[in-house]
């Protein structure tokens, strides 16, 4: 094979152009998985044992660096494909320093944190929550006063009594 070419018809810069763009796509995979597990164990935290809040808290820590390094291993794949595009001598690579030290500090705090979730679920799992106590609650009712009977429907009216007519003498 000549010319650099892995397979015939495929250039050297294809193959850089398709390493650029797994890397970014795995990287952009991290970053939602990891925000993923944040978001739902907090919206379900309310629900969570008290006894291992502090295994899901460390996993936050870990999930949320994850998602800040993968941040910046896109930006600096940004900067070494704009450094290439400005040097046309320079070949665009992920081996750099700063795409693999984001990348691998990225993986390390990704698996930290999805182990820490591990480890909260089979805590919360194998150590239930006690039952609860049985709560009394006292309700203290004030006194309203009765309310009167409306008055019974108005029926035909009573006839008011008349005097005898008196006779007249004749």
């Amino acid at each position: 094979m000549g010319g650099g070419a892995i397979l015939p018809g495929v250039s050297t810069a294809d193959w850089r152009a398709k390493a650029f763009d797994v890397l970014s796509d795995a990287t952009k995979q991290m970053i939602t998985v990891g925000s993923g597990i944040v978001t739902a164990t907090a919206i379900f935290s309310k629900d969570l044992p008290a006894i291992g809040r502090g295994w899901v808290m460390a996993s936050w820590i870990f999930l949320t660096l994850s998602v800040i390094f993968g941040c910046f291993v896109l930006f600096n794949i940004s900067g070494q494909l704009l450094k290439a595009a400005n040097n046309g001598a320079l070949l665009p690579t992920i081996a750099t320093a700063g795409i693999r030290f984001f990348s691998i500090l990225q993986i390390l705090v990704f698996g930290a944190g999805v182990a820490l979730v591990f480890v909260f679920g089979a805590y919360a799992l194998f150590n239930p929550a006690p039952p609860p106590a049985p709560t009394t609650v006292n309700c203290v009712v004030s006194p309203t006063p009765r309310p009167t009977p409306p008055p019974a429907p108005a029926s035909l009216p009573t006839p008011v009594p008349q005097p005898a007519p008196t006779p007249i003498p004749k």
